[in-house]
């Protein structure tokens, strides 16, 4: 087993994982800020195996304000795309953010996969103000 937090051994061939399920990410234009909070569930490991039949236990979020670790380097030496092959070693939360801004646009103008307009509320009466 690895010196690492997300791991926690338990007796056998088996582990505790803490692993980050749910990403959101907010960022507001006009502020220029924004905030990167990651969920976290632990699940068990047994024979290299997660197991089903034990739920994963919430435990716990990762919070970061985009301006504090926009130029944090989030890949790792001899890290790839699992796709393409493409280099990931020197990818900024900005950059992650950057593909994410470029995916969500391809996403939002490829129908059938577009998203549906957000439910809002009516505009107001010119006037009534």
């Amino acid at each position: 087993m690895t010196d690492n937090a997300r791991f926690d051994p338990i007796p056998g061939d088996a582990h505790f994982e803490v692993i980050g399920i749910e990403t959101i990410a907010t960022y507001d234009p006009i502020a220029d800020s924004g905030t990167v909070v990651t969920n976290a569930a632990k699940f068990l490991v047994v024979d290299g195996q997660y197991r089903a039949d034990v739920p994963p236990a919430r435990c716990g979020s990762v919070v970061t304000d985009v301006a504090t670790s926009a130029q944090e380097i989030v890949g790792l030496q001899g890290m790839t795309d699992p796709v393409t092959g493409a280099d990931l070693s020197g990818v900024s939360v900005l950059g992650m953010m950057a593909l994410h801004k470029v995916w969500f646009d391809r996403r939002w103008n490829t129908p059938p996969d577009v998203a549906p307009e957000p439910d809002l509320p009516p505009e107001p009466p010119a006037g009534d103000e």
